[in-house]
């Protein structure tokens, strides 16, 4: 019973320390991106490929967010969705959900960006071809490109699913083949850990907690994670986190189903993305 009392206001307390340190949230993307993603300044387009329309913004609005408001606008952004997300037989009011969504993250953007769908089947029991896909991602993003960096999900994929192996899987055999893709950015999908996974903000206001208390104390101190440098955390502040959830509940809402509320609340990628690099 106390505890069951106490829960609600340490959760309370969680969120004021979440909106107080949206200044310090800023400057620590700003420390990873000059440390560890400065080469992002040199390409001329960043792609992210996803399975289904909503994967933009379920898991991928940190980095995208973050990274628009730091590369050059000359730096074109692209959405490649490989599928119409139509194993519900939404497929058509999704891809328009899609649209809405990306307009809506990335109105305020400077740069050029586009939104490329495709119709490979839905569903966790779906097979992609392998060679197709990556002609499908080729063609749409990557004729014609001078240096480009893709952004996709891990070869684990969220919740293990068979599509978001197969972008993975995709990806990284065009790192390996096409001279024009420079680097990939996987998003860490935290395998079977389910309370990272459900931590929402709450271990990276515990960081940023402790790394505040240490500089207090000891002023030369620096942030440090301890991570090599080829694996990188950018993190949503509290506006970015509105406007990512605004997005998704205005644009996809033949999703917002009851538990999708519970995801926005404590899901870790719609606050926080870790991201593993991998430069050739």
């Amino acid at each position: 019973m106390v505890v069951a009392i106490k829960f609600p206001k340490v959760y309370f307390l969680l969120w004021v320390l979440f909106i107080a340190f949206s200044v310090r949230i800023k400057s620590r993307n700003g420390s990873v991106f000059n440390d560890n993603l400065k080469f992002l300044d040199e390409i001329d387009s960043l792609s992210l490929v996803v399975a289904h329309p909503d994967d933009e913004v379920m898991f991928f609005a940190p980095t995208i967010l973050e990274l628009d408001s730091r590369l050059p606008p000359n730096v074109e952004f692209n959405v490649v969705c490989l599928s119409k997300g139509g194993a519900d037989e939404l497929g058509d009011t999704r891809v328009q959900e899609l649209k809405e969504s990306v307009n809506l993250l990335l109105a305020n953007s400077k740069r050029q960006y586009q939104l490329q769908q495709h119709d490979y089947p839905d569903g966790h029991e779906e097979t992609w071809d392998q060679e197709s896909v990556q002609s499908t991602i080729k063609d749409s993003v990557l004729q014609g490109r001078r240096s480009s960096v893709l952004l996709t999900f891990d070869d684990k994929g969220v919740s293990k699913h068979v599509n978001h192996i197969a972008c993975h899987e995709a990806v990284s055999n065009l790192v390996q083949d096409e001279s024009n893709v420079k680097a990939a950015l996987y998003l860490d999908s935290y395998g079977d850990n389910i309370v990272l996974k459900y931590s929402a903000f709450f271990w990276e206001i515990w960081k940023l907690t402790r790394d505040w208390f240490l500089h207090r104390v000891l002023p030369t101190s620096s942030y440090n994670e301890n991570k090599p440098a080829t694996e990188i955390t950018l993190m949503s502040d509290y506006s970015s986190y509105i406007l990512s959830f605004a997005s998704m509940l205005h644009s996809h809402k033949s999703q917002m189903v009851w538990f999708r509320y519970g995801w926005w609340t404590f899901s870790r990628f719609v606050f926080v993305n870790d991201l593993k690099v991998v430069n050739k």
